[in-house]
């Protein structure tokens, strides 16, 4: 039996209100915050936005999604135009990679890398 309760990634932010802005237009919503922090969810899943960027870190910084869907996660991207409408993000559509995953990438307003995935054998 663990005893471990949680766990949650701080996630930097170049612009605070901008990426805080940029996920709320992704459908994430903000639980509470701070002048420095924020919880962010998206369904049961969480994450520490924090007011924080350090170039380095962030050029580093990968988070993966799983999801049951990559194309729905695709028109979720297109229709909320984050990649029009934030400089720095991006986006490109779901391919088969060689690891055995249907994968979307998502550059937040920030720069941090998501992986947007689905095992091929469950993506429909």
């Amino acid at each position: 039996m663990s005893d471990v309760l949680d766990l949650k990634v701080f996630v930097p932010s170049r612009d605070f209100e901008e990426s805080k802005a940029f996920y709320s237009e992704l459908g994430f919503r903000c639980n509470w915050e701070t002048e420095q922090l924020a919880e962010l969810q998206i369904g049961d899943f969480r994450f520490l936005l924090q007011d924080f960027f350090n170039e380095q870190l962030v050029s580093n910084f990968m988070l993966q999604l799983m999801v049951s869907d990559a194309d729905k996660w695709w028109q979720r991207i297109c229709d909320s135009k984050v990649v029009d409408t934030y400089d720095r993000a991006k986006a490109t559509e779901p391919e088969i990679q060689p690891w055995g995953q249907r994968v979307l990438y998502l550059w937040d307003s920030s720069g941090v890398l998501w992986h947007i995935a689905v095992p091929i054998e469950q993506d429909v």
